[in-house]
């Protein structure tokens, strides 16, 4: 069956519905991510929540999908466009298809479509929302989906609803839940941590009653600058308690220290990263549109050396780090893995 990606400026691409039928049309944010592997963990990552998701690598699926491995109990997508599905995937771990994934997970699909052209039409003309449809819409049908949609309640749609405290005989970790992936969660507890998870609407007084060793301000979807109730109780954490955010919780990190954001490209996928204190280069997994400016009350750790950009920074004034990037990407054996391990004396 036809389908189409259609972008809020009219532009239409045609290929072929596949995965979850039950909608006519979904609506989201258009993103991209170039990796060539961990397709279900990007699936599954809560930082992609409600976006329409382009896969530049031409593969989806190659290894299959299974229910072990997502970083949270839920598809985050709206969709996904692809260039090619494999319908026979070859692995001993795998237990669905893609297309039995995202109809288990109730999510539409659209398949033969140039990724990588679609991907430099959003660089070249900037970001965009649109809709994955088996009709094209009429301008003021398109304009009316578009304007509906609203994304700034994200953090809220995928924190956790309550407390939940995991026991450990090691430092008491507290996690701040923006948009956690399980990764995180599994890092600290690999490393006998007792871990509590907070939802992002707790007071900061609360946390910082438990007396906590360490406070992460999880990754996360959305921009950093429609959190600022958020950013107010992170100013008034700085100086009580250590601090370290991931992801978004870097972003709105930076934003309490006093950090301005723009928008920057790329940042969707693996990016090489140079570590300032060592002077070693290392691979990153991204996944952020929003880069940092005014940059006086922290000082650059990693630095991205694709466009000389802040990827890591400490405060200057607090004890307080942020990581742009996935440090805790693989808790077992990631290469970065030293870098949270610092944080608990690991």
């Amino acid at each position: 069956m036809k389908a189409y990606i259609q972008l809020e400026d009219g532009s239409l691409f045609e290929g072929q519905a596949f995965g979850y039928q039950g909608q006519d049309t979904v609506v989201g944010e258009l993103t991209y991510n170039t990796s060539m592997n961990g397709q279900q963990e990007v699936l599954t990552d809560p930082a992609y929540r409600g976006q329409l998701l382009i896969f530049t690598y031409p593969l989806l699926g190659s290894y299959g999908f299974n229910l072990e491995d997502e970083e949270s109990e839920d598809m985050q997508v709206a969709g996904i466009v692809c260039r090619e599905k494999v319908d026979h995937p070859n692995n001993f771990r795998y237990e669905m298809n893609v297309d039995d994934y995202l109809n288990y997970h109730k999510i539409p699909g659209i398949t033969g479509v140039d990724t990588r052209a679609l991907t430099r039409y959003l660089l070249e003309n900037g970001p965009m929302k649109g809709v994955i449809t088996k009709k094209p819409k009429t301008e003021s049908e398109l304009k009316a989906m578009i304007d509906d949609l609203d994304l700034k309640n994200s953090i809220f749609q995928v924190t956790t609803p309550e407390e939940v405290y995991y026991e450990g005989q090691g430092k008491s970790v507290a996690i701040w839940d923006f948009g956690l992936r399980r990764s995180l969660l599994n890092f600290f507890r690999l490393r006998g941590c007792s871990v509590t998870l907070y939802p992002a609407q707790t007071n900061y007084e609360r946390i910082l009653d438990k007396g906590h060793d360490l406070l992460i301000l999880s990754s996360g979807p959305g921009n950093p600058s429609m959190a600022q109730d958020i950013i107010a109780d992170i100013e008034q954490l700085l100086g009580k308690i250590d601090l370290v955010g991931i992801g978004l919780g870097a972003q709105l990190l930076a934003r309490a220290l006093g950090c301005g954001i723009q928008k920057v490209a790329g940042h969707k996928g693996y990016e090489p990263i140079l570590d300032k204190e060592t002077g070693e280069i290392k691979a990153s997994y991204q996944n952020y549109s929003y880069g940092l400016t005014d940059e006086k009350k922290i000082v650059r750790t990693f630095e991205n050396l694709r466009d000389a950009t802040t990827a890591g920074f400490k405060a200057k004034d607090y004890p307080a780090w942020g990581y742009l990037f996935q440090a805790e990407e693989n808790p077992k054996e990631g290469h970065l893995n030293y870098i949270l391990e610092e944080r608990i004396g690991g």
